[in-house]
């Protein structure tokens, strides 16, 4: 797809003839669903003076308990000192008390602020923390709006969301620059294993702006269907998404719901829908 069809796309398309593309796309046609995310207060719990040992027993007893497989589990706070030294083996502790469990990573951001130096050592830096969480049993990073660091990301199998906020380009001719780029990344197999579309500054949007918004990711949900071809997942992100929009997604390309939120503090803190929410969607579609 040439970089004038893009633009042509995001400029003209309508949802009917958004859908009727879609509709004779080749991407493999799924039911959406959503995975259950739980996130864990380390740092909390550490605050408050409880050990090692019984945040371990906590936390084995908490994930023990979720009757769901699949279970993405964040932490509040992902000190990388601590992750470096022999501390971090309490993570390791951790991926293993259950089946189904995957850990979440810091963002590709969070890791990228804490490192020093000039670019080479900063690089260093990157690829020493992204091997850390391997060996820890961190199987994903959280999304990243960055695209510099992908390699970095498929170099130790670490899965990555890449999210396209779309609130951070003042025209269509720039927000069409962008695609076509991930386009030409998504050509290098496995280097972007799931395409989202999102927002930055939604927070201090009015219900009406927000409305807008929604109907606006949707468009570009759908364009991104059709630009990136080869890009597996097609994400609809209740972090970005409503849920008065995201039952739409299905017929305008995404195939995955993402992550729903297993209790209230993973919803307020990680700014998840429930995943109860998300499941009623995915029964609907």
């Amino acid at each position: 797809m040439l970089l004038k069809e893009i633009n042509s796309l995001i400029s003209d398309a309508g949802f009917p003839v958004l859908m009727k593309l879609i509709g004779l796309s080749k991407r493999t046609k799924e039911s959406l669903s959503a995975s259950p995310a739980v996130l864990l207060p380390l740092r909390n719990w550490m605050n408050f003076g409880v050990s090692i040992s019984d945040i371990l027993e906590q936390a084995t007893d908490f994930l023990c308990s979720i009757p769901h497989c699949n279970i993405q589990v964040a932490f509040d706070d992902t000190p990388l000192d601590e992750l470096l030294s022999v501390e971090g083996e309490f993570y390791k502790q951790i991926a293993n008390c259950r089946d189904g469990l995957i850990l979440v990573g810091p963002s590709i951001e969070e890791i990228e602020r804490s490192a020093h130096g000039d670019l080479i050592q900063k690089d260093e830096y990157i690829d020493r923390v992204l091997q850390r969480l391997c060996d820890l049993n961190f199987k994903r990073l959280r999304a990243t709006y960055q695209t510099k660091y992908l390699h970095h990301t498929k170099r130790h199998n670490l899965t990555n969301c890449l999210v396209t906020p779309v609130d951070q380009f003042n025209d269509e001719h720039s927000l069409s620059h962008e695609l076509y780029r991930i386009r030409e990344l998504s050509c290098n197999p496995g280097l972007i294993d799931c395409w989202s579309p999102g927002v930055l500054n939604s927070s201090s949007q009015t219900w009406l702006e927000k409305s807008a918004t929604d109907f606006h990711l949707l468009r570009i949900l759908a364009i991104g269907s059709l630009v990136l071809e080869k890009v597996p997942l097609i994400r609809a992100s209740s972090v970005h998404f409503s849920l008065d929009t995201i039952h739409l997604a299905a017929h305008l390309g995404a195939n995955d719901l993402g992550f729903g939120a297993f209790d209230q503090l993973t919803q307020e803190t990680l700014r998840l829908q429930p995943l109860g929410d998300l499941k009623r969607i995915s029964r609907i579609n």
